[in-house]
């Protein structure tokens, strides 16, 4: 075929199908001066590495989609995101029950279409450099960072900016091993909702929770006001109420847990009870009504 210096037309009926042919094949066919003027269409039948390396338009040009060669059952072994949607996208990739792994940077396994990491059955791997910051992500990018087989080993960090609702909602230890710590995307000077204490003290360890000018109120059990970290409570610009049950006694409080406690909105209204036990000194300081 190279040596026809004026190229070469098909002679195959017009508008007929050229049937299923191979990436080679088919290259030849689309080669062919006449193939779109005489509207010829195809199929595809090639093993996944033939796939991968047709010319452009070859896959997208087959009318009847494509059908992998490669032996039923078989491993297609450590793919890109790109290639593994080209598997995926056969005929046949279900009922011949392929397998495949994952190895691309962040970015493309970001952009991953659905079911492509889900579908990797040995995983997936990052080939971003070692040693490298991934960057600031959201909560979901910096699970599928954190879920590579080799993000440990490859000691990669990263930061955090996202929702205060996506970072209380983040797997285990995606918060704490944000290497540069995180901030919110919450609108600037938003009110954040009435919070536990936890998520509270979540949302003032973001970088930017002072300049952004974040409010919150509190609501949690008495439990865990008196744990608060310093200024959780005070930074409530609503106040805070109770959670523990209504009409509950609260126990034996000392004097600055019972402060606590009556100064919630609700500590009336809920009919709260508790008992007393601290030194002289600080039953002597008392506010007025403890």
């Amino acid at each position: 075929m190279s040596g026809a210096t004026g190229g070469y037309t098909l002679t195959n009926d017009v508008e007929s199908n050229l049937g299923t042919l191979t990436v080679a094949h088919a290259e030849l066919a689309t080669g062919a001066s006449n193939f779109v003027s005489n509207a010829y269409t195809y199929e595809l039948s090639d093993t996944l590495q033939h796939l991968e390396g047709a010319a452009p338009g070859i896959i997208s040009g087959a009318m009847g989609g494509y059908t992998l060669i490669d032996d039923a059952n078989s491993d297609l072994g450590t793919l890109t995101v790109a290639n593994a949607d080209l598997a995926t996208g056969a005929n046949n990739f279900s009922s011949n029950h392929y397998t495949y792994e994952l190895s691309d940077t962040l970015l493309h396994l970001e952009g991953a279409a659905s079911g492509i990491i889900l579908g990797a059955t040995g995983g997936y791997t990052l080939t971003d450099d070692a040693n490298s910051d991934l960057g600031v992500l959201t909560v979901a990018n910096a699970e599928l960072a954190a879920g590579a087989n080799n993000f440990v080993s490859g000691g990669y960090t990263y930061g955090l900016n996202d929702t205060l609702s996506d970072l209380e909602n983040a797997a285990t230890g995606i918060v704490s091993g944000a290497t540069q710590g995180y901030t919110l995307t919450n609108a600037v000077e938003s009110d954040l909702g009435t919070l536990t204490v936890a998520n509270a003290e979540l949302a003032k360890g973001a970088s930017n929770f002072v300049s952004n000018a974040y409010t919150y109120e509190l609501s949690d059990t008495l439990l865990h006001l008196e744990g608060a970290t310093t200024g959780i409570i005070s930074g409530a610009t609503g106040g805070y109420t109770l959670t523990d049950d209504l009409e509950s006694n609260l126990g034996t409080l000392t004097v600055a847990h019972a402060e606590l406690a009556t100064g919630a909105n609700n500590f009336v209204s809920n009919a709260y009870t508790y008992e007393l036990s601290d030194t002289l000194l600080h039953l002597e300081g008392a506010a007025s009504g403890i």
